[in-house]
């Protein structure tokens, strides 16, 4: 998704990550990676390289502690004034 930034403002995104229950008492597996990526576009909209802002794995069916919402944020000030994609991903651990 394209996100126009604020200029002059610390701008975070912030959230929640969870896995479905029904995983926590799967046989096998070793939990999902977490992504969020950050790319400038420019003046016709294309966007630049990515940069990773948050990468974080969870696996509920081997951490206990894990078994809840995971609040993550990662900062975007570094892109303020600008407008950015926004990518996020789940993607197989490992």
């Amino acid at each position: 998704m394209d996100v126009a930034l604020p200029a002059a403002r610390h701008t975070w995104l912030q959230g929640g990550l969870a896995l479905d229950p029904a995983v926590w008492r799967a046989p096998t597996g070793d939990g999902v990676r977490f992504v969020a990526a950050v790319a400038p576009l420019d003046a016709q909209g294309q966007p630049g390289p990515p940069v990773i802002v948050l990468d974080r794995t969870a696996n509920p069916r081997a951490r206990t502690e894990e078994r809840d919402w995971l609040p993550v944020e990662a900062d975007l000030s570094p892109w303020a004034g600008q407008t950015v994609r926004l990518t996020l991903r789940t993607l197989p651990s490992g």
